[in-house]
């Protein structure tokens, strides 16, 4: 989920009563004391200090050529209490660590809150995503529309990133929480009534499953219900094949136009709200590639979805990425998104077409409701993990997140890209590398670190990452931007902190250590020969140092297998589709492997231990099996 769809409805203030309901506080917070980094835990051999400080509610930056940084307030009143006079949309240029105004809200005209995203191409060139759609600002602070957007619902117009091609990307989020508009599009994120006729729009045509959901009937203004399909206006009812027509713009996307606002087009869809947007480095395993972070739905309104997480993409351009009905690439009819259905049917799917084959995978989960957002790449030796991505997480809101879920978030995770000897990524590996003390908001602990961390880039020469921190729930003058640089000392690249408050593995990211080599020997995945002989039967019980499973008519044959330890066992796709094998708790991952390809693990330790398909299946069903270690 993001914060930022909490809006946010122009001039719509949350209730002090609903935000106490989602664990956060308005008044009697611990007094702030000169923010300092002794609260904010590094690695060995790094430091973190404040750059910068004195904004309100920011919510994006960007590194011009020269090596300002440009910090935009987002205008908007988070965690304001009622009554506060709303902040204003401004763009802050900081050079060596001082602050100036290049354009403010309270004084100059042309946008409007909330504005979420920037890219600077030169001092004169700097890009705005705000509530209108994206705009251009100059360098006297004059701002140029370039393109009206759907950003009326629950997300907005995202971060913004400038691609080799010279055009511009963005994320557009979804207008709702999972496809359909409902009451808590009034009485949560508070657009409903001003945009009645607002709802989600379709990149490309999608067919109806005719499903349909029930909610009070908040623009009546009685005690009736209304009935709502999705991909429509609230109170209108789907039927089952029902075509709605792919449009562009469209809302849960990433688009793309020339500088000049021309040429608009959809690269992809099916996200819920794909807010950081960045190009990995040519030189790294992800080669160049355009990567996305996707806010999870959340356990709210007429279709609430439960154990959502937030997730990394890889964009390929076309491609669909499930949002509404395939969410971590699984159907929300599982269990686990509607955990506490009697009858464990989850969640009814919105859609018949695109289905689950059609949905792409991600390259890694985040934790629920941790909102991963902005994010960058280093590209130094100088700091350490050349190649590796540095995403900020702004923190849990609630919606669901109860023990054990707890607080997780206010951090800054590293992730590790793992490829085989080809090239291809096989895996993600995640760490935590900046976090505070205590776990959940500084201010309220007492500490002075971060409050909530939302992008991330890095100095012209690499050598030192910022951090952009959003604030105080709003309080003016209380957004930072933090530097973290390399000291020297401490083992070559650092090792995570020590922090207890960090979550388990299983919640989210494993401890660090140095980084991994390109691919574990225990697991990689390699192309296969290219003529691969017919297999024979394969015994579902192995008596040799080696075992084959075959990946056939998306099933795994034998789907049980039993082995001793030391045994490695390699699975043969013969499928025409990309598969994976996937361990249960997801701690060992083939990556996807096409026809003809392989994937081996040697089995070291006696267990049992389940396996699925990313795509296709899940834990105990659709396409999984089970590989059995036993000394005999």
């Amino acid at each position: 989920m993001s914060r930022l769809e909490l809006r946010w409805a122009r001039g719509i203030r949350i209730g002090a009563v609903l935000l106490a309901s989602l664990g956060i506080v308005l008044a009697g917070l611990p007094p702030v004391a000169a923010q300092t980094s002794g609260d904010i835990l590094a690695p060995d051999g790094y430091q973190v200090t404040q750059y910068a400080s004195g904004f309100t509610s920011t919510t994006a930056f960007d590194r011009a050529p020269n090596g300002d940084l440009y910090v935009v307030d987002s205008g908007a009143n988070f965690g304001y209490p009622p009554g506060a006079q709303l902040p204003s949309v401004k763009i802050w240029k900081v050079s060596n660590g001082n602050p100036s105004l290049i354009y403010n809200g309270d004084a100059q005209k042309g946008l409007t809150a909330p504005a979420l995203g920037i890219a600077v191409k030169d001092p004169d060139t700097i890009f705005v995503n705000d509530y209108s759609g994206l705009n251009r600002v100059h360098a006297d602070g004059s701002v140029q529309h370039l393109l009206d957007l759907p950003a009326k619902g629950d997300h907005g117009d995202d971060h913004i990133a400038i691609g080799k091609d010279n055009k511009l990307y963005w994320g557009e989020g979804s207008a709702t929480n999972s496809g359909v508009v409902g009451e808590d599009n009034q009485s949560v994120t508070g657009w409903l009534k001003n945009n009645p006729s607002f709802h989600d729009i379709a990149c490309k045509d999608v067919t109806l499953s005719g499903q349909n959901w029930t909610s009070k009937d908040v623009l009546g203004g009685s005690d009736n219900t209304v009935t709502t399909g999705p991909f429509l206006p609230f109170g209108t009812a789907a039927t089952a094949g029902q075509v709605i027509k792919g449009a562009v713009p469209c809302t849960s996307s990433v688009m793309r136009a020339n500088m000049d606002g021309s040429g608009l087009e959809m690269v992809a869809w099916g996200f819920r709200n794909p807010y950081g947007i960045g190009f990995a480095p040519d030189d790294s395993p992800l080669k160049g590639s355009l990567i996305v972070a996707n806010n999870g739905a959340d356990v709210r309104g007429s279709r609430p979805i439960e154990s959502d997480g937030d997730d990394l993409y890889a964009v390929v351009p076309g491609g669909w990425y499930g949002w509404p009905d395939i969410l971590d690439e699984q159907p929300t009819t599982e269990p686990r998104f509607a955990p506490s259905d009697p009858n464990k049917a989850g969640v009814p799917m919105a859609l018949q077409s695109p289905t689950q084959q059609d949905a792409l995978s991600a390259l890694t989960h985040f934790q629920k409701g941790v909102s991963a957002d902005g994010f960058a790449f280093s590209t130094s030796d100088t700091f350490g993990w050349k190649g590796d991505l540095f995403i900020a997480e702004w923190g849990a809101l609630g919606f669901g997140l109860q023990p054990p879920h707890g607080l997780p978030g206010f951090d800054v995770i590293r992730v590790n890209f793992d490829a085989n000897p080809q090239g291809i990524v096989v895996g993600a590996n995640k760490s935590i590398f900046l976090t505070n003390k205590i776990q959940g908001a500084a201010s309220t602990n007492g500490l002075n670190g971060f409050e909530h961390p939302i992008d991330v880039r890095f100095s012209a020469d690499g050598a030192t990452m910022y951090v952009l921190d959003y604030g105080i729930g709003g309080k003016p003058g209380t957004g930072k931007v933090w530097a973290v640089k390399r000291t020297g000392n401490g083992t070559p690249g650092g090792t995570a902190p020590s922090n207890a408050a960090a979550p388990p593995p299983t919640q989210g990211p494993a401890p660090a250590g140095a980084p991994p080599a390109a691919a574990p020997a225990s697991a990689t995945a390699t192309p296969a020969p290219t003529a691969v002989p017919t297999l024979a039967a394969v015994p579902a019980v192995a008596a040799s140092g080696t075992a084959n499973v075959t990946v056939a008519n998306f099933a795994y044959e034998p789907q049980t297998l039993t082995v001793t330890p030391g045994t490695t066992v390699t699975w043969t796709n013969t499928d025409t589709v990309q598969h994976t094998v996937t361990w249960d708790d997801r701690s060992v991952d083939s990556g996807l492997f096409g026809l003809d390809q392989t994937f081996s693990y040697t089995f070291t330790q006696p267990g049992t231990y389940g396996y699925f398909c990313i795509p296709h299946g899940s834990p105990g069903a659709g396409m999984y099996g089970t590989v059995i270690v036993s000394n005999g």
